[in-house]
């Protein structure tokens, strides 16, 4: 998947029309779940470490 993205060094005009279009969707979608699965354990630890609220 690496490979989809092109070289970091060299610049292309167009490069945003690419025939690893599916590649690149991939990409995307693991990293967005990736950040979603970190969201969601960063959620879980907060509330588990902070105190309950009082509800007086």
């Amino acid at each position: 998947m690496y490979h989809s993205l092109g070289s970091s060094t060299t610049f292309y005009v167009g490069a945003l029309v690419s025939p690893n279009i599916i590649s690149q969707i991939g990409y995307i979608f693991l990293f967005t779940v990736v950040i979603l699965a970190f969201n969601i354990v960063s959620g879980i630890a907060r509330s588990a470490i902070s105190p309950l609220e009082d509800k007086r």
